[in-house]
């Protein structure tokens, strides 16, 4: 029930703690894995994956509302903000819902690779798409 609370104020508490620490892709998918072990290890597969979309949805326009404040400047906001809202979905659906579905009780391992793999596409998607969206022709 907290999850979608949860995954809207996360990007501004996280923004903080990126100015001090400035590598998002640890620090993001670290607080999804604290933010949504607690709420669905008891779930069914299912029930994880939905959980995960939302919360990855729910994060993505979140952040995505933060980050127009700073995009605006470029002059082509609207279609910065739109690209950025789809890939950014994207992202963290996809590294909410492998974090959700490997959030098995006692099962440290799984969910210890399962956050590795999400930050290491959390990396890949930072270092090669997002530099590409906010380019201004």
């Amino acid at each position: 029930m907290l999850l979608p609370l949860f995954a809207a104020f996360a990007p501004f508490i996280l923004w903080l703690v990126e100015v001090f620490l400035p590598y998002p892709h640890i620090v993001e998918e670290l607080a999804k894995a604290i933010f949504i072990y607690p709420t669905v290890k008891y779930k069914s597969t299912s029930q994880r994956i939905v959980s995960g979309v939302i919360f990855g949805c729910i994060f993505a326009f979140s952040e995505s509302i933060f980050y127009l404040f700073s995009i605006y400047g470029f002059g082509q906001a609207p279609i910065i903000f739109i690209q950025r809202l789809a890939l950014t979905s994207l992202l963290h659906c996809l590294t909410s819902v492998i974090i959700a579905v490997n959030s098995l009780d006692k099962k440290w391992l799984r969910l210890a690779v399962a956050v590795t793999l999400s930050i290491a596409i959390h990396y890949l998607y930072n270092t090669y798409l997002q530099g590409e969206t906010l380019q201004v022709n």
